[in-house]
């Protein structure tokens, strides 16, 4: 006798665990479901990462304007710098030439 409720509770067992494994439809759906979402979800991670990738590639080429922009600035800065050094220069050659004619007039 005991060995058929030992069979018994072993077959009880086997047929719970066999019933809790088997997916019922819904469970089926339901996990299909999270799937597509899953699916979904990195779907739109790799979007964003693309949009991010695209954003951040504007981004660089905007800084490589910026600092064209600050390069032609810089340039025109010394460009400028050197026609007030000339500028500067031609009207201290014209005051040493003034200064030598007052020279020469003693």
């Amino acid at each position: 006798m005991k060995t058929n409720s030992i069979a018994a509770l072993v077959s009880a067992s086997a047929i719970a665990l066999f019933v809790t494994s088997c997916d019922s439809k819904q469970e089926q759906v339901r996990e299909e479901q999270l799937e597509q979402k899953a699916d979904a979800i990195e779907t739109n991670a790799d979007q964003l990462r693309k949009d991010g990738e695209n954003v951040a590639e504007m981004k660089d080429a905007d800084a490589d304007a910026i600092r064209k922009n600050n390069e032609n600035a810089a340039d025109a800065t010394e460009s400028s710098a050197d026609a007030t050094r000339k500028n500067a220069d031609q009207r201290a050659d014209q005051l040493d030439e003034a200064a030598d004619d007052v020279r020469e007039k003693k």
